[in-house]
């Protein structure tokens, strides 16, 4: 049986000898007494006074047991502390985002995770332009974020979100009418016309900007 130093010097300090401190541990009183020398020769002094009736620890023996004591409290309170973070009872995610429409996105899906880890400290902000959300992740400035598919880079792991898709308004006149297929009920969104735009009066068109537009929730 492996009997720590301080659950030895705790019983000689409760029981006030030898004999009943290793009956009160389940050891012998000789492997007790083994294990008080070896600590008074690593503390380069007494640590009991067997002079005293009952025994009792030195001042090197109390501050020793002290000691131990205190190491015993941050060793439970770290091994505490990381279960309660690998369980997510506690911890600090920040979120790296921008706009409102990623605002939109974010707030019911935050809230359901803070409602389920109350413990969890969330830090949410949306000013950062979304250039520097991967940067911001690769850095270890942020947990998560959310950012555009050709803003990804190496060294991300990216989830979709959602795809979006852009519909081209016009009203609803006879004026736009052979402009293109309308969109229907169905959800059918149809290919709209752009050259035949270029024939209507007092209607100015710049050259399109595609881009990729499916947001993706992003981690290291």
């Amino acid at each position: 049986m492996s009997v720590s130093a301080l659950e030895i010097l705790s019983a000689i300090e409760n029981e006030g000898n030898f004999r009943k401190a290793a009956a009160s541990l389940g050891v012998t009183q000789p492997y007790l007494s083994q294990v008080v020398q070896r600590l008074e020769k690593e503390c380069r002094g007494l640590i009991v006074d067997r002079h005293h009736k009952p025994f009792r620890l030195t001042e090197l023996g109390q501050y020793y047991l002290d000691s131990r004591r205190r190491i015993r409290n941050i060793e439970q309170e770290t091994e505490q502390f990381c279960s309660d973070h690998a369980n997510l009872r506690i911890g600090k995610l920040r979120i790296a985002s921008n706009g409102e429409r990623t605002n939109a996105i974010l707030i019911p899906g935050v809230s359901a995770f803070a409602k389920q880890y109350p413990g969890v400290y969330i830090e949410l902000t949306l000013e950062h332009h979304l250039e520097e959300i991967s940067n911001l992740l690769l850095s270890g400035m942020a947990e998560v974020g959310v950012l555009f598919q050709y803003l990804l880079k190496k060294g991300l792991n990216a989830y979709p979100l959602f795809k979006e898709r852009y519909l081209f308004a016009v009203p609803d006149t006879q004026y736009f009418a052979d402009v293109g297929e309308r969109y229907n009920s169905e959800g059918r969104y149809p290919r709209f016309r752009m050259r035949i735009l270029k024939n209507y009066r007092n209607c100015r068109f710049y050259k399109p900007f595609y881009t990729m537009n499916e947001p993706l929730f992003c981690q290291k």
